[in-house]
């Protein structure tokens, strides 16, 4: 299980395609790192949480992050969404994860009803969307949702956060030929309604069997960024494992050696501006290394981790895509 930080997940969004835009009186939301303090008997307790806020005037905000990862069936992602602050639920509008390609979309939603939450699935297939079930969460403030692939079909599931085991939502046949890419987002936003997100969770199946040239290079810097995801979680907190990051980053150091290496291997067919990401790449993960070496709080190997994922988000898109830049 690859388990994301907000910061990994944020700076992923920006390679990912953080989506947010203006069109007439409908409002771009964007995600921010917001802190959520409560009292408890051991004292103030916090919790940093993704939140989609739109603003006091607007309506129909929205917004989404893309997630730079192919997942290849089989395959399980699982987010906590929902209301965080209730002065804050929406008086419409829904939040949702979702996995897609260009042709086919699988999205787990909820949407704030009374007291509760509201899940339901969708499926959209050659620009038409079918609504394929729906369960209430009557006082639920925020629920846990899983999007899984088990090879055959997708599974929608939700349950109210920290309960019981998860309930179906709906099924989806899918034979999984096809890789897909994780999305959280917000629709429908108004007048300073928040949906906020947490502790996204991405376990991932095999790679593809007999990946293409071009999808092996992708495939090892996928893996070098989920090495350095793992090494913000573990920097992550008041007690950060400072040693067992340096090894992570080490490590995906190796993976983006191979990854430039496969690179070279498809000579002409290599897509311009993945060799220069991939060298960027490696050079902020070289200077993560040197910064996680020394004592002290190692805020400059956080943004050298961070710069580091950008780079190899942009180059597996364009090794996806074939696009120059």
């Amino acid at each position: 299980m690859i388990r994301f930080t907000l910061r990994s997940l944020l700076v992923l969004g920006i390679a990912g395609g953080l989506g947010a835009c203006a069109f007439g009186d409908f409002e771009g939301v964007n995600a921010k790192s917001r802190t959520l303090s409560t009292e408890t008997p051991q004292g103030v307790s916090s919790n940093r949480y993704i939140a989609f806020r739109a603003g006091k005037r607007k309506v129909g905000g929205f917004g989404s992050i893309g997630v730079p990862r192919d997942l290849h069936a089989p395959f399980r992602m699982e987010v906590t969404a929902g209301v965080f602050e209730e002065d804050r639920r929406p008086g419409g509008g829904f939040l949702y994860a979702e996995v897609a390609d260009l042709a086919d979309g699988f999205r787990l939603g909820a949407r704030a009803e009374d007291d509760g939450l509201v899940a339901f699935a969708h499926h959209t297939s050659g620009g038409a969307t079918a609504v394929l079930g729906e369960i209430p969460f009557p006082v639920a403030a925020l629920l846990d949702l899983a999007i899984e692939h088990d090879g055959a079909e997708i599974l929608y599931l939700a349950r109210e956060h920290g309960s019981g085991p998860y309930e179906l939502v709906a099924l989806a046949p899918d034979d999984g030929g096809t890789p897909r890419a994780p999305r959280l987002g917000v629709e429908g936003l108004s007048h300073g309604g928040e949906f906020g997100f947490d502790d996204y969770r991405l376990v991932t199946g095999a790679p593809p069997v007999d990946p293409t040239p071009r999808e092996a290079v992708a495939i090892l810097a996928f893996e070098a960024g989920d090495l350095q995801v793992e090494a913000l979680h573990g920097l992550d907190g008041l007690s950060p494992d400072i040693e067992g990051a340096r090894r992570l980053v080490s490590a995906s150091i190796g993976r983006l050696d191979e990854a430039i290496l496969a690179l070279e291997g498809l000579g002409s067919a290599a897509p311009s501006g993945v060799a220069k990401r991939l060298g960027k790449a490696r050079s902020r993960a070289l200077r993560a290394e040197r910064k996680l070496e020394g004592c002290g709080i190692p805020r400059r190997a956080l943004r050298a981790i961070e710069a580091a994922l950008v780079q190899e988000g942009l180059a597996a898109l364009l090794l996806r895509s074939g696009e120059e830049g």
